[in-house]
């Protein structure tokens, strides 16, 4: 019993640091290049390009763009063909920010329709009008794999 609570506890506290970086990640992104949008909006198809350069340094971050809605709108990625239907829940992400802003995220990973992972998520915004999301996958393997070990009860997947 001791050994699970501090394994959990560990991999609680490994998760908030992975969920901080994730975030201050996302946060000096839009600071550093304030026409995020307008960028995109200039040239959608390339835009995963300027996306790339961002994670050059990150190779286990997924790096998206997402409108209001949570579509996937620009990845650092592959494209995937489910995307066409697929959202990311932003509804839950708004929730778990309100309930407590400082509890690491877990959210969906537009890159695996089963998974999820820790995220952060920050409003883009064109003249102070949100436009879309940034929206950082924390993909750190040793929480991955522990989450999946530790795991007490399959959460329902989306489809």
């Amino acid at each position: 019993l001791i050994a699970t609570v501090g394994h959990l506890t560990y991999r609680d506290y490994r998760s908030e640091l992975v969920s901080a970086r994730a975030d201050g990640f996302a946060k000096q992104i839009l600071a550093s290049f304030p026409d995020l949008w307008m960028t995109y909006a200039a040239d959608p198809s390339r835009f995963g390009e300027r996306l790339r350069e961002f994670v050059l340094f990150e190779p286990n971050t997924g790096l998206y763009l997402l409108d209001r809605q949570g579509r996937v709108l620009a990845t650092a990625g592959d494209v995937q063909g489910f995307w066409t239907r697929y959202r990311v829940d932003l509804a839950k992400l708004l929730d778990d920010l309100h309930e407590d802003p400082t509890r690491p995220l877990e959210g969906d990973d537009p890159d695996d329709i089963d998974a999820t992972a820790v995220v952060a998520a920050r409003p883009v915004f064109v003249d102070r009008t949100p436009r879309g999301w940034l929206y950082v996958v924390a993909r750190d393997p040793e929480v991955d794999a522990e989450r999946q070990r530790w795991s007490f009860g399959a959460m329902p997947r989306k489809v």
